[in-house]
């Protein structure tokens, strides 16, 4: 299994290792339709914070937290779920976009990542 120590590293290892097994040279196609579809959710959320439409940002939340959990992007699959309790308790724009906030700096780790990985193959 391959370590990484970078701290930007953000992606369950262990998880990366079984998917390799399981997909051997399809991991890169999981991980490029994972990079194309994450910034539209992202897009998405913003634009349903603008109009605080919870139902849609948990929707789509809830979309980008199910790509995250298969691949091991724990860390933002745990910010997907924040986002979806803060809608719950219909909270203001202001803590929304700042959940979001948190979210797109950890979607960039997990990028970051899988630039490591698909080098690393």
């Amino acid at each position: 299994m391959v370590q990484y120590d970078d701290p930007r590293f953000s992606l369950n290892t262990e998880i990366i290792e079984e998917l390799k097994f399981a997909l051997g040279d399809g991991l890169p196609d999981l991980f490029n339709l994972f990079i194309q579809d994450a910034p539209q959710r992202i897009e998405a959320i913003r634009q349903h914070i603008e109009n605080l439409d919870y139902a849609e940002i948990r929707t789509c939340g809830h979309t980008l937290n199910g790509g995250c959990a298969t691949f091991g992007a724990t860390n933002l699959s745990e910010i997907c779920a924040e986002l979806s309790e803060v809608c719950k308790q219909g909270e203001n724009k202001e803590t929304l976009l700042e959940v979001l906030g948190r979210m797109e700096e950890e979607l960039e780790n997990v990028f970051y990542s899988i630039d490591l990985i698909l080098k690393d193959n």
